[in-house]
């Protein structure tokens, strides 16, 4: 079934499961927030198909490293393990569609005013979520966007956008332009170099903040 699609009414299910409907809402209950299925109040409601976004993966991805102390400057630093070699992956392969992606996900971090920290930190994950889809790996691209969407809203409240926009896109440029001239090397070692400097940025910023536990979202 795809998005939107409509499920039968709980009195079909009920009939065909052979179930009750408190068990029926129960399992529809489960399934919205796994965010799979929105329940419709009214007379043209009822249970609808939705595709999870990743904010439902990240959520659940939160819960495990709260429990288990996980803290910000652990995602950051799986990042500079995991991301760079994603990136020379894509200037190896050079294809045309997720080169484009990484390409318009610069020009809308270009486009973010300086006085909305939210925005620009949403636009920065999407520049690395393009480059975690230069990798053609779904379970990677899953974890890695699940880790900037985390860091995405811990920075949005705290992020001096005017004071490493600059910066950050020049970086990203200069990422963009590696992969799409095909130099699998460059690629690796400046987004390697960009996100060692980013950490140490933050460190120096917010201090003790990357080493709190990531909060549950």
């Amino acid at each position: 079934m795809r998005d939107g699609d409509s499920l039968e009414s709980e009195v079909v299910m009920m009939d065909e499961l052979n179930t009750g409907r408190g068990s029926l809402r129960e399992a529809f209950r489960i399934l919205e927030l796994s965010g799979v299925l929105e329940v419709r109040t009214g007379p043209s409601g009822g249970p609808i198909v939705r595709d999870p976004d990743i904010s439902h993966y990240a959520g659940m991805w939160s819960l495990f490293l709260r429990m288990n102390g996980g803290t910000y400057r652990e995602l950051m630093e799986a990042n500079i393990v995991v991301e760079p070699p994603i990136a020379a992956i894509g200037a190896t392969r050079r294809d045309a569609d997720r080169i484009a992606a990484l390409r318009a996900a610069v020009d809308l971090e270009a486009s973010i005013p300086a006085n909305d920290g939210h925005a620009y930190m949403a636009a920065n994950a999407a520049f690395h979520d393009a480059v975690a889809w230069l990798g053609d790996n779904r379970a990677l691209y899953l974890y890695l966007r699940g880790n900037h969407w985390i860091t995405s809203i811990l920075f949005g409240e705290v992020v001096a956008v005017g004071e490493v926009q600059g910066e950050v896109l020049a970086a990203h440029r200069s990422v963009l332009k590696a992969v799409a001239e095909g130099n699998a090397k460059r690629a690796e070692s400046v987004l390697r170099q960009h996100l060692e400097l980013s950490l140490a940025y933050c460190a120096r910023k917010f201090g003790s903040l990357l080493d709190q536990p990531v909060r549950w979202h």
